[in-house]
């Protein structure tokens, strides 16, 4: 009968009842090793003979704290944000590592991975570049203020005409103008609406920013 167990256990005709006879006929003690806050639970089985076999099965748990290695999925998520992914690119790498979610029959999706970003802080590029310092504007900010062309002031970044720094996500900038700076910029926005092919220096050239 030990040849014909798995066409026994698996053909149509056997039933729930069925299969917990065969279990019970082959299977003295089951001994379950479970830890309140881990997925894993380890299963040690005592056949009939007296062999012992070890097992590991995985549990749905409450939350993503309780699941083994939570503190190193924090931190491999937070870096690929950090790194500039989308939470759908983010998504896309726990679901090929095979990571599942606590209820582990729900894959990540971006949802999720964004829900998760935003309880640590880190869901967009404004959470990861942090407050803003004195006279620093977000470039979006900057572009509506001064009424310039948004490609025309990525273009003055490049050239160094601005102090700019770049969040570490999404592709933001932090731009710094003060006072004076502002003044040149509606300068150089003037001068750019003319037409002009060349802008002299006093129009091109950031005053130094003060040490933060």
């Amino acid at each position: 009968m030990a040849t014909d167990v798995p066409a026994l256990w698996h053909d149509a005709a056997t039933t729930p009842a069925d299969r917990k006879a065969v279990v019970r006929a082959l299977i003295d003690r089951v001994t379950v090793f479970a830890v309140a806050d881990n997925e894993r639970v380890r299963l040690t089985v005592l056949w009939r003979g007296a062999v012992e076999t070890d097992h590991e099965v995985i549990r749905p748990v409450r939350a993503y704290r309780n699941l083994q290695g939570y503190e190193t999925l924090k931190q491999r998520m937070t870096d690929w944000r950090r790194d500039g992914l989308t939470a759908r690119q983010i998504a896309d790498r726990l679901n090929d590592e095979g990571l599942r979610t606590p209820r582990h029959d729900r894959p990540y999706s971006e949802a999720v991975v964004l829900t998760l970003l935003s309880r640590w802080g880190v869901a967009t590029a404004k959470d990861l570049v942090g407050p803003l310092g004195k006279d620093e504007w977000w470039l979006a900010d900057l572009i509506r203020e001064l009424g310039v062309n948004g490609g025309k002031m990525r273009t003055w970044i490049k050239q160094g005409w601005l102090h700019a720094r770049r969040a570490p996500a999404q592709r933001m900038w932090a731009v710094w103008a003060d006072t004076d700076e502002m003044n040149r910029l509606r300068g150089l926005r003037d001068r750019s609406r003319r037409g002009a092919k060349h802008y002299p220096a006093a129009l091109t050239r950031p005053k130094a920013r003060p040490a933060m």
